[in-house]
């Protein structure tokens, strides 16, 4: 890359606030890998978001309208979270909430269903 291409590359980067002192911000990150797991086949999230038909919306396309929607992360410890886990990602149905529930999308293995779902018929408490 010479050094002009890197110029033009940089400015790309703080044009729209993501970046600052060289700097990925957290909330830049956050769109940015939404966006990659759903739109990117070659993600390795992809088969758990884009791959089942999960969408982010055409307004959050660009990352001014997603931090004029969502607003700047009140800490660290929160993420973005579908209401619902098949829904797309969108404003009415994102919420930033503690990261502690982010890794819920990914379903749990057959044998772990068929415990709790036996758990529940039976009334017996869950592990």
């Amino acid at each position: 890359m010479t050094p002009e291409q890197r110029e033009r590359w940089m400015a790309a980067r703080y044009k729209h606030g993501g970046y600052s002192g060289g700097k990925e911000q957290p909330e830049h990150y956050v769109w940015r890998t939404m966006i990659a797991r759903c739109t990117n086949p070659r993600n390795k999230q992809f088969h758990y978001y884009g791959g089942r038909g999960i969408k982010v919306c055409k307004r959050w396309m660009k990352y001014e309208n997603f931090i004029s929607d969502m607003g700047y992360r009140p800490s660290s410890e929160h993420s973005l979270e579908r209401k619902d886990t098949d829904g797309d990602y969108k404003q009415a149905t994102v919420a930033g909430q503690p990261a502690v529930n982010s890794k819920r999308i990914k379903p749990p293995p057959a044998s772990t269903q068929t415990v709790l779902l036996l758990a529940h018929l039976s009334s017996a408490p869950h592990m």
